[in-house]
């Protein structure tokens, strides 16, 4: 599988500062992969703790507790990676 490309805040907002005046009252739907289009965004969402993610497979993540708690004996802590450190904000959709 494929990592997930990321943007940063900063390029965002760029992006969005880029939009012509006109277009900012407009309607935005964001489709993430094959998701239907979320219409409703809720306030930032803060991860309250270090999230890994499987070297091979990126659907595999979450916390160590997470993963330790999930496959127990059977967890490699070195098959994973730290990508998203605690604190990190999220745009949340219903």
């Amino acid at each position: 599988m494929e990592k997930p490309k990321a943007i940063t805040w900063k390029e965002l907002k760029e992006f969005v500062n880029s939009i012509p005046e006109e277009q900012l009252k407009n309607n935005v739907s964001i489709i993430v992969g094959d998701e239907s289009p979320a219409r409703d965004l809720n306030e930032p969402f803060f991860s309250v703790g270090d999230i890994y993610v499987n070297k091979e497979d990126y659907e595999d993540c979450g916390t160590l507790d997470e993963l330790k708690d999930l496959y127990g004996e059977e967890f490699v802590q070195d098959d994973y990676l730290l990508t998203t450190k605690q604190g990190t904000a999220f745009l949340w959709m219903d």
